[in-house]
């Protein structure tokens, strides 16, 4: 009985392999019968015509017709294609129609694929934040919706084409010379992948998109493996940062909202970082290594900017933004477990937005410091008050300018102004056009500032100093001018 079901089986293998084999071998000369005809097909434009007229459902025209073979089938390039007739007639102009015949053989996959060379697209985006894609073949009245007539190609390539980033908000007018894609319609929705490059001979960005047809809401995502920030420099500009060096890891996922960007992930893990404020000679911000995830979000109330991890590392010093959230718009609250403030103070340099006096001196001094346990509770953008430790504040000596190293304390403020209650660590004045040597240095009590109409006044109802061979008792209050007249000072001490 074991021994017929044996032979059984081992003839059942042997039908199915020759079966298997006597198609392969139909389907080859099939193949090869087919690439000995294909040149006919040329001598029958109007039947082939018909054929697509057919597919597409739409009427289909062409002046001429070059077919040949290729790997995935018959590939024929048309001369002056144009789809549908009157007010609905898209002209798409020289293109090239590949039929895939394997492809075609499987669910969800098409069997034609309409290529087309050489377009100049423009991604822009109005004062109002809402972008849209122009630069596709369009028809005679713009209402009409092109993939209507695109759709029954199956699948729309585009190849070699240029794409025109306007972004009047951020002032970015920027030109890619080249991108490779492919669009696919599904009832409502458009997806689509692509390959933009900034540099013929630079590492190129990846793009996914799932949108709908009118481009109002989709998912887009763009990144790299091994992105190359010198090259996207452009595109930075407008934030007045030049990427000097710099590549790694980077993926942003975007949602999109009646064609506005409703929120934003971004996944980045960078090596050899060198940035630098475009148009200056200020040394860069410079990290060995940098990975963070952010996550940004706009809706009716405002926005809301999260930091859950951030690393940045120069050398064999690790800083880190541990927890961080904060929402803006009509309600203002912050919270977050840990800031090294140095590799932020460094970038917020490099931004067009800081004063260029103010830049210099952030690039020079290298502020330095941790907040943690920072607290604002949700209030009126005008009526927030919070609370944050301190520890290890400090920046280098500039010129004649001061230094101070690991200052530290309890903060409390609001719009107003703010009290920093000082701990018992021992600080250093560094200040070598007065004092030559480091200082040893200790405060006890509170120093305040606050805000009479414009005026910024910094004092304190007493403040105990302590360094070798000197002991100080102070009361003062240092009023900082609005309209840039000297600064005036009420001053009570024991020395």
């Amino acid at each position: 009985m074991v021994s017929a079901l044996r032979r059984g089986w081992r003839r059942l293998r042997r039908v199915g392999a020759y079966g298997v084999l006597s198609l392969l071998i139909v389907l080859a000369l099939l193949v090869a019968l087919a690439n000995q005809a294909l040149p006919l097909v040329q001598q029958y434009p109007g039947e082939v015509a018909a054929w697509l007229s057919q597919r597409v459902g739409q009427p289909v025209q062409f002046s001429a017709i070059d077919a040949r073979w290729t790997r995935q089938g018959p590939r024929f390039a048309l001369e002056d294609l144009a789809v549908g007739e009157g007010d609905r007639r898209l002209v798409i102009g020289r293109a090239e129609l590949q039929i895939s015949i394997y492809s075609g053989l499987f669910p969800g996959m098409p069997l034609t694929e309409l290529s087309v060379d050489g377009l100049s697209l423009t991604l822009h985006q109005d004062a109002d934040g809402r972008w849209r894609m122009s630069g596709l073949p369009e028809p005679a009245q713009a209402e009409i919706d092109p993939f209507d007539i695109l759709a029954g190609f199956g699948e729309l390539r585009v190849q070699d084409a240029r794409l025109r980033i306007r972004a009047e908000r951020w002032g970015i007018d920027y030109v890619l010379p080249r991108i490779d894609g492919r669009l696919q319609v599904d009832g409502e929705r458009v997806r689509g992948a692509a390959r933009l490059w900034s540099e013929a001979d630079r590492a190129p960005l990846d793009l996914i998109a799932d949108v709908a047809r009118d481009g109002s809401e989709g998912r887009v995502w763009t990144g790299s493996d091994a992105i190359d920030l010198p090259a996207w420099a452009p595109l930075l500009d407008a934030l007045g940062v030049e990427p000097l060096a710099g590549g790694g890891g980077f993926g942003a996922w975007a949602e999109l909202e009646d064609r506005r960007i409703a929120s934003v992930q971004v996944d980045a893990r960078l090596s050899g970082l060198r940035l630098r404020r475009a148009g200056t000679a200020l040394p860069p911000a410079a990290f060995d290594e940098a990975r963070f995830a952010a996550r940004w979000v706009l809706d009716e109330s405002g926005w809301q900017v999260s930091v859950p991890t951030g690393q940045f590392v120069r050398g064999e010093d690790t800083q880190q933004i541990e927890n961080f959230w904060m929402s803006g718009g009509s309600t203002l609250a912050i919270e977050a477990e840990r800031i090294d403030m140095a590799p932020l103070l460094a970038l917020a340099a490099l931004s067009n937005q800081l004063p260029s006096g103010l830049a210099a001196w952030v690039a020079e001094a290298r502020p330095t410091g941790t907040v943690m346990l920072l607290e604002v509770p949700p209030s009126a953008p005008r009526e927030f008050a919070g609370a944050a430790v301190l520890s290890g504040v400090g920046f280098a000596p500039v010129g004649t300018r001061p230094g101070l190293r690991d200052l530290g304390g309890r903060l409390q403020f609001d719009a107003m102004g703010g009290v920093l209650a000082f701990d018992a660590t021992p600080m250093a004045l560094d200040w070598p056009s007065q004092f030559g040597s480091v200082m040893p240095i200790t405060f006890d009590g509170e120093l305040s500032a606050w805000q009479d109409d414009e005026t910024w006044s910094i004092g304190t109802a007493g403040l105990s100093v302590s360094t070798p061979g000197l002991g100080l008792k102070a009361r003062f209050a240092l009023g900082l001018q609005a309209d840039g007249s000297r600064p005036t000072l009420d001053l009570a001490a024991d020395l």
